[in-house]
């Protein structure tokens, strides 16, 4: 009797499958695996300089630690837009823990521009990527109100209403090119006007203008006056209204002095002569834009009382110039993101302290002088 072995063909397929089935199950638990609070958040209403956060929820479901982080999509370099801040941005989570990530929109001089024009909005899509794992997909949205920070002078002052009831866009400049005072436009932005106007009426003999800080929340009230069309409100202090003014200036996609005259404003600083000569072939609205605040800047020298020896917290045309120097004049390669604030005073002789230097030189002559014409 021969006894000869066969192989089950059913009963192979069986043992086979099962057997894949067991090492899919001891690979599957060895991968990482979350679940996130929600995968769509929408920010509302959304305001220039003021943050929302949303926070998400990541737990660890797995059985092996994940370690997590966000991605940017295909093509782009960064993984998420500008106005997005994310703490954290990656990390690693135990089985069964969970970690909170915080989700920031904020809109300052390096978003609010493109949001103006339309160019960009409150939408964005984050990959959540697990590393040795799967990708997840979070959605933001939201909308925008439209801010008159970070926008043209020529806009501003052909701007038919408040910024806030325009739709997002460039506003037309019909007139830009001509005179000042042509039918439906001012010679200075209308929110200028108002931040000086409050100062001049408030201010002008407050210690230490331009040089202490002012209150975050009374600034956000600033502002949204000023893009909503309503009178500043009574109370407010006028160190937050002044450095609403800081801002404004510093936030100009083109600084009031156009960028192309700044290499002669620098060449210009050893002449008040060169330097009006300059002013003097300004396009109209920075013009008188610039005229202005150097005529409100000496009003305010003229009220501030002389520094007593060793006095830091008054004001002078030095340190005007200082501030000022740097809002009204920028190199045409720098950024908002390059901007250095403006309250700080550089020293050192490098390069750009020294450009610093003569921009605040520039200024000066307009400060200590007693006529713009």
């Amino acid at each position: 009797l021969v006894q000869i072995k066969v192989i089950e063909a059913d009963r192979q397929r069986e043992v086979y499958n099962s057997i894949v089935r067991q090492l899919d199950t001891i690979e599957n638990k060895s991968l990482p695996d979350v679940t996130i609070s929600s995968n769509q958040l929408t920010f509302e209403n959304v305001r220039f300089l003021r943050p929302q956060k949303h926070t998400i929820t990541i737990k660890n479901v797995g059985q092996v630690p994940a370690r997590f982080q966000f991605l940017p999509k295909p093509g782009q370099a960064e993984s998420h837009k500008q106005w997005l801040w994310i703490d954290p941005s990656s990390d690693m989570i135990m089985p069964g823990a969970q970690k909170e990530v915080g989700l920031t929109v904020v809109v300052d001089d390096r978003s609010a521009d493109a949001l103006n024009s339309g160019a960009d909005s409150i939408e964005d899509i984050l990959i959540l990527h697990l590393e040795n794992g799967k990708d997840l997909f979070i959605t933001i949205s939201g909308n925008y109100l439209r801010t008159s920070f970070c926008t043209n002078l020529e806009e501003l002052v052909v701007a038919p209403g408040p910024v806030r009831s325009l739709p997002a866009g460039p506003i037309p400049r019909k007139s830009a090119a001509g005179p000042p005072d042509g039918v439906g436009r001012l010679h200075v932005p209308k929110e200028l006007w108002l931040l000086v106007d409050y100062m001049y009426r408030n201010g002008l003999q407050t210690e230490s203008l331009f040089l202490t800080s002012g209150n975050r929340k009374n600034i956000w009230t600033v502002i949204e006056a000023l893009d909503t069309g309503r009178p500043l409100p009574d109370g407010i202090d006028v160190h937050s209204v002044a450095e609403t003014l800081v801002r404004f200036l510093d936030g100009l996609p083109e600084p009031v002095i156009p960028s192309h005259l700044y290499r002669r404003c620098i060449d210009s600083v050893n002449s008040v002569v060169l330097c009006r000569q300059v002013v003097s072939e300004m396009p109209p609205v920075p013009q008188c834009v610039f005229i202005y605040i150097m005529a409100f800047l000496r009003e305010v020298l003229r009220n501030t009382k002389a520094p007593a020896p060793g006095d830091d917290t008054v004001i002078t045309a030095d340190k005007l110039a200082l501030i000022f120097g740097s809002l009204l004049l920028r190199p045409p390669t720098q950024d908002a993101r390059q901007r250095g604030r403006t309250h700080s005073v550089l020293t050192g002789d490098t390069a750009e302290a020294l450009l610093t230097k003569k921009q605040a030189a520039f200024v000066r002559h307009f400060l200590v002088s007693a006529s713009d014409s």
